[in-house]
C-alpha cells in the first residue's frame, strides 16, 4: 500500500452461554484481521489472520502457543528454524536466571519425537558453578558426559577420541 488503510472495523459479541466472545474484526479487500478474547473456563485471547490463529494466550494454563515461526528482532526465519533471533553486537541473545541455589538446572533440553529427555546442557548453581554436557546412555537415563568446572577444568566421564591425526596440542599441567 503506497497510502494509509482506512477501514471501519465491526464489533460482535458471540458465543454460547458457555464460551462468551468478545470479538474485534476488520475485514477489507487488503485484510482480514481479528483479535477474538474468549472468556468463560479459559479465558483465551486469540490472534487470528483470515480463518487462521496466529496465536493463542491460554487463560488456563498461561501458556503462550504460536502457530508458525518465532521471529525476534529479525524480518526473517534462519534457515528452518523455528525460533530465529537476532542480538543487537554487544548484548545477550538469551538471557536464563536460575531461582534456586545449589541445585542444578537444565538451560536447554533436547527430546526425540517420542518426549523422551536425550541430551541436555545443564548449569550447577552454588558458589563455583559448573557447566554439564549431557545425554542418553542408551537406555533412557541421562548420564553426564562431560564437565567444565568453574577452575576451567574439562572432565570427560569415558575416552576422548582425536580425529585422524590422533594429535593433541596444548600445554601439560599435570
Amino acid at each position: 500500500l503506497t497510502s494509509p488503510l482506512t477501514c471501519n472495523p465491526d464489533i460482535l459479541l458471540w458465543g454460547s452461554v458457555f464460551i462468551p466472545t468478545l470479538e474485534l474484526k476488520v475485514v477489507t479487500p487488503d485484510c482480514d484481521i481479528s483479535i477474538k478474547v474468549q472468556s468463560g473456563a479459559s479465558g483465551s485471547v486469540i490472534l487470528q489472520n483470515g480463518n487462521n490463529t496466529v496465536l493463542t494466550l491460554s487463560g488456563s494454563n498461561q501458556a503462550a502457543k504460536f502457530e508458525g515461526d518465532v521471529i525476534i528482532n529479525r524480518s526473517s526465519v534462519l534457515g528452518t528454524a523455528k525460533l530465529s533471533l537476532q542480538a543487537d553486537a554487544g548484548e545477550d541473545a538469551i538471557g536464563v536466571q536460575c531461582n534456586s541455589n545449589n541445585t542444578t538446572t537444565k538451560l536447554l533440553n533436547v527430546f526425540n519425537s517420542s518426549g523422551v529427555d536425550i541430551v541436555s546442557l545443564t548449569v550447577n548453581n552454588d558458589s563455583t558453578p559448573d557447566l554439564l554436557f549431557n545425554t542418553d546412555d542408551g537406555s533412557g537415563t541421562i548420564t553426564e558426559a562431560l564437565k567444565l568446572d568453574s577452575s576451567q577444568n574439562a572432565t570427560f566421564a569415558n575416552g576422548v577420541s582425536i580425529g585422524d591425526s590422533g594429535s593433541v596440542y596444548g600445554t601439560d599441567n599435570a
